[in-house]
């Protein structure tokens, strides 16, 4: 994701200046309104695509048929594709789960058509919908926040992240395409699914951040991971991180850029030569703010795939953040966190600590369908704390099974 679209389209426009075979433009070109545009511009003559067809086979039919709103687009993420690959696993993808198991389960019409309720929009619960809708089934998904899309908006301002959103504008669209119901700012209860009487009930209520038991954490100058993204909490110059997982890299990314330059600003700056080059580098590569990042394993970003992991510690290290790998956080002090590594104590000053040490399944709705929904399916995050991949995953078998 780190790689813009279309980020190496200009060397096929520099190749076809020099040659008269037709050229091909290869690589993040996802969508065919990008390769309409590529041809047009006369950057190249054909376009390739390849994860794209993976994410979604339909992809030329839809642009063929003018259906490209319903286009399920690759978002680069590598998790079940490269990920999957270079552990000599067969590939599949995050957005389209049936990659990889089109001989092992069908999409097939149900006996007769079920009242399903599915209960929270995140992108388990948005792909659960969508598969059940798609086989027949009348459904309705309900989301007690103002929005789809759950923790996948959490990427919406992390450098190299964003494409996530996509995923969730996708299943969305698709939702709407498939005339699902959705009511949204709305908590289900025993009375809402008793009046609905559901046939089937699909709980993707995802889960909440857990906040540790080390002395201190009720300081105000303690915030969670995911307040911090949704933009909901204002930073100190000094940030520790706790916890070095995906959330917390991914956290330490977003923080870190901030105070940097934009592309579009950088853009400004060196058409206008109006900074040196030198100046140029150290504005992009330094935000206004330190951060630190402690994990008390030996090895920072354990669940972030292989082919992501050193992108993201690489603008880690570009971006000048420091990773304590090996590192308790033992106390969080008015200076700062004191901190316990390989048997020595030290403090890390902090104006700000953030929270990123995991999250907990919110799955309290299942007491109250007991003896009232003859057919309750559990996924996603509600079931286990787990990545998108394994989440929409989970969402889909389990409307197949409906």
């Amino acid at each position: 994701m780190f790689v813009p679209p279309k980020a190496f389209t200009y060397l096929a426009q520099g190749i076809k200046s020099a040659v008269t075979v037709p050229v091909l433009a290869s690589n993040r070109i996802n969508d065919p309104r990008a390769g309409e545009a590529i041809i047009q511009q006369g950057e190249a003559d054909m376009v390739t695509m390849a994860r794209a067809l993976l994410a979604d086979p339909d992809l030329p039919r839809k642009a063929w048929q003018g259906d490209v709103d319903r286009i399920v687009h690759c978002i680069a993420c590598n998790q079940g594709c490269f990920d999957n690959i270079f552990q000599l696993r067969p590939a599949t993808c995050l957005v389209n789960p049936w990659a990889g198991l089109e001989g092992e389960v069908e999409m097939s019409t149900p006996a007769r058509e079920k009242k399903v309720l599915v209960v929270g929009g995140g992108p388990a619960g948005m792909k659960a919908a969508c598969t059940a809708a798609e086989r027949g089934h009348r459904v309705l998904l309900v989301e007690k926040e103002n929005q789809l899309g759950g923790q996948l908006l959490l990427n919406r301002d992390i450098p190299g992240r964003k494409d996530m959103v996509t995923a969730a504008n996708d299943l969305a669209g698709n939702m709407k395409a498939l005339s699902v119901d959705t009511v949204l700012a709305k908590e289900v209860d025993h009375a809402f699914v008793k009046d609905m009487a559901p046939d089937a009930v699909i709980v993707a209520t995802g889960a909440r951040p857990v906040l540790p038991d080390t002395p201190g954490v009720e300081d105000d100058k303690v915030v969670q991971a995911w307040d911090v993204l949704c933009g909901k909490e204002r930073l100190g110059k000094r940030v520790v991180i706790v916890g070095g997982n995906a959330v917390g890299l991914e956290t330490a990314l977003y923080i870190a850029n901030q105070g940097t330059l934009s592309p579009e600003v950088l853009h400004f700056l060196v058409a206008n030569r109006a900074e040196t080059w030198e100046t140029l580098e150290i504005l992009v590569n330094r935000g206004n703010k330190t951060v630190t990042v402690l994990e008390m394993r030996n090895k920072a970003g354990q669940d972030v795939g292989a082919s992501t992991r050193w992108t993201v510690l690489s603008e880690l290290r570009r971006l000048g953040v420091t990773i304590l790998t090996g590192t308790k956080a033992t106390e969080i002090t008015a200076e700062g966190v004191k901190i316990e590594k390989e048997g020595r104590h030290d403090l890390v000053p902090a104006d700000s600590v953030v929270i990123a040490v995991g999250s907990r399944p919110d799955s309290k709705i299942v007491n109250a369908l007991q003896n009232i929904v003859p057919e309750v399916l559990v996924v996603g995050d509600a079931k286990e704390p787990r990545n998108a991949l394994e989440a929409i995953k989970e969402g889909f078998l389990a409307a197949l099974s409906v």
